[in-house]
């Protein structure tokens, strides 16, 4: 992933296929477990496209972050299952 430097607004790409039968709360996590941007839950066919962090980060690259999905039910919001994936941010 790609962010601009010391803004905490950025523009991305999250997004929860309209085939899905559930919700997608979307986190992103710095190594270390450091949470700097957690979604609201994303509908099926729904697209973010815009965040704001926590906080800025300064230039640089920020290895082993993660991008956390969590998926839960349409009508009781129940947890489902969810997936952690490695990313490695590129703060320009």
């Amino acid at each position: 992933m790609s962010f601009r430097a010391n803004r905490k607004k950025q523009t991305v790409k999250l997004e929860n296929p309209a085939k899905n039968k559930c919700y997608f709360q979307i986190r992103l996590l710095l190594s270390g477990g450091n949470e700097i941007y957690s979604s609201d839950m994303i509908a099926p066919g729904e697209t973010v496209t815009t965040i704001t962090l926590n906080k800025a980060l300064s230039r640089g690259q920020y290895e082993d972050a993660i991008l956390q999905y969590s998926c839960y039910t349409l009508d009781t919001l129940k947890a489902l299952n969810g997936a952690n994936i490695k990313v490695t941010l590129e703060v320009v």
